[in-house]
């Protein structure tokens, strides 16, 4: 954060605030962008109003608190404490069958928050990224606890009845427009073509090597998962491409200081994504649990150590 942002961030704390949750949202596709994150925010209005006011509020009370928690300046500059109760609060929102989901919602928003911070302020010693870890864990404890427990009514549609595994028997081609588009919305957890589209939009508006690349790793999860085998009812879902998007951009942009032509070792991440995918599926399926994001944090550390052990080119 320059002296300009921090003067700001004191002169006008609340409306910096609201600044730095949209760059949460963004953040979730691992970009640090106001206007990435408003158009995202209006993608996901257009499936549910209500949704996309809990993802924003959900960034806004992750950036606040982080802010009273003493959480580092520069890092809450862009975002970085916003997008974990982003995707926390939309996830319980659709798991938890209540009429108060929201309240669900702002209160596993608030855990993922203070899971993050902890988990950050250790990491960033080791120079490892969290990613999504507060997210995906604190969901499947909520999907343990409605689902086992049954301490709160869970909502059928986000029960995991059926497997993803591989059947070396593709069906025919899917749909690549449908796949490709459906896939940018998932990441946010929606099934919604109009949503997939201005996510898509936000991409590009990022910077013209995130849209691109993002689309790249979806060809490569559509094709991957269909040689390997996997029905087209399931890829058609694009439930293997938004890890292969979020693997690809964290291996081939974020977290890759060089400026290369063609993002080889972010290809060969999408196509590991959609392997992994499919194993942690068949791990935690027994538990009636989502792979969620998880095979995205899984191969992100893998390509990063390796990266840094043995390619320093």
């Amino acid at each position: 954060m320059n002296i300009e942002e921090r003067n700001s961030l004191y002169a006008n704390k609340y409306f910096s605030f609201i600044l730095y949750a949209f760059k949460g949202v963004s953040q979730v596709l691992l970009i640090d962008s106001v206007i990435t994150g408003i158009l995202i925010i209006v993608g996901i209005m257009l499936y549910s109003p209500l949704l996309g006011l809990i993802a924003f509020v959900s960034s806004l009370l992750g950036t606040m608190l982080s802010y009273y928690l003493k959480g580092d300046m520069n890092d809450l500059s862009i975002g970085l404490f916003g997008f974990n109760p982003t995707l926390t609060g939309m996830a319980t929102m659709f798991l938890v069958n209540s009429p108060y989901s929201w309240t669900f919602a702002l209160i596993t928003a608030t855990a993922s928050s203070i899971f993050f911070l902890i988990l950050h302020r250790s990491f960033k010693k080791k120079n490892i990224p969290v990613l999504t870890v507060p997210f995906v864990l604190i969901t499947w404890f909520m999907q343990l606890a409605g689902v086992h427990l049954g301490i709160f009514p869970v909502n059928p549609e986000f029960i995991v009845e059926t497997r993803t595994f591989f059947t070396f028997s593709p069906d025919a081609l899917p749909n690549f427009g449908l796949v490709l588009v459906k896939g940018f919305s998932e990441v946010f957890l929606i099934d919604s073509l109009w949503t997939g589209l201005l996510i898509l939009v936000a991409l590009f508006f990022a910077g013209w090597k995130y849209g691109v690349y993002a689309i790249m790793g979806t060809i490569v999860a559509i094709l991957t998962a269909y040689f390997f085998g996997v029905n087209t009812e399931k890829i058609e879902l694009g439930l293997f491409n938004f890890n292969a998007i979020l693997a690809i951009i964290s291996v081939g942009l974020t977290f890759d200081h060089k400026e290369r032509r063609f993002p080889i070792t972010g290809i060969i991440a999408a196509m590991a994504s959609v392997i992994v995918t499919a194993g942690i599926n068949l791990l935690i399926f027994p538990l009636g649990l989502s792979a969620l994001t998880f095979p995205f944090i899984v191969t992100t550390w893998i390509f990063l150590w390796l990266r840094n052990s043995f390619l320093k080119d």
